[in-house]
């Protein structure tokens, strides 16, 4: 326990120093987290096993961060390979969000413990 008040405070401490990402590119988090679990959910509702709902799902977000980022180079903008890279992200986290939600992601050192 006193070790978990030491990390937290140790944690709060160097929290302060960390620099916040760009407004932009939390927002293309957020769409790819969006997609990935829009189309990591609809196709798990077909029926499809959940390794290929996680691959769509990374995909939809890394075919939609790449349109955007051909949409701003249009406009005179910079490829920025960060906003991809946040996209995509996101579409990661929003399936594995769907595949342990369903359950079929298990962590064994978790196995032990019943909820």
């Amino acid at each position: 326990m006193k070790i978990t008040i030491l990390a937290l405070l140790l944690s709060l401490n160097l929290f302060g120093q960390v620099k916040f990402p760009a407004v932009d590119k939390t927002a293309h988090f957020g769409v790819g987290y969006v997609l990935g679990t829009t189309v990591s959910l609809g196709l798990r509702a077909k029926g499809m096993p959940i390794h290929k709902t996680i691959v769509w799902g990374i995909g939809t977000s890394l075919v939609a961060g790449f349109a955007k980022e051909i949409y701003d180079k249009k406009r005179g903008y910079l490829f920025d390979d960060e906003d991809l890279m946040s996209t995509v992200f996101g579409g990661f986290i929003g399936s594995a969000t769907v595949a342990i939600c369903f359950g079929e992601i298990e962590f064994k050192q978790f196995k032990k413990y019943k909820l």
